[in-house]
């Protein structure tokens, strides 16, 4: 049985946090993370391992309001974009589209200031775990 697409940012949301679907038990960083910690423009490292050649591209997140995250990744808009800090993460999701179909993609804030994440391409059938830093 699959899992219908509606919940799937959702599930990568839980993965992208912690394999048990909860927050990881990170150290507290000095100050807690808020959600508008991820405004701004991150590079994003797309090798699945350091002997890859290099692959990036950049996510941009305009905005973070009442749970709700505006930006693009890949140069295309961000919908259905969700944020929300527990256990001292920044957890989101959001979903982007190109003519081969949606993007879900999930990640973290976490406290040592970089990013983790996943997109899955339900149109080209992969899933790519990423990396980021703040631009």
């Amino acid at each position: 049985m699959s899992t219908p697409t509606a919940l799937l940012p959702l599930a990568l949301v839980f993965a992208a946090c912690s394999s048990s679907g909860a927050p990881t038990q990170s150290p507290e960083p000095a100050e807690p993370l808020e959600v508008t910690d991820i405004v701004g423009t991150w590079a994003i490292d797309l090798r699945q391992a350091p002997s890859d050649e290099a692959a990036s591209t950049v996510l941009v997140i305009e905005s973070v309001d009442d749970g709700v995250l505006a930006g693009s990744f890949y140069q295309s808009p961000v919908s259905q974009g969700r944020i929300k800090a527990i256990g001292g993460e920044v957890c989101f999701s959001f979903v982007t589209e190109d003519g081969s179909g949606p993007y879900l993609t999930a990640g973290r804030l976490g406290p040592d200031g970089g990013l983790k994440g996943m997109t899955n391409s339900t149109g080209r059938d992969f899933l790519n775990v990423w990396t980021g830093v703040r631009e």
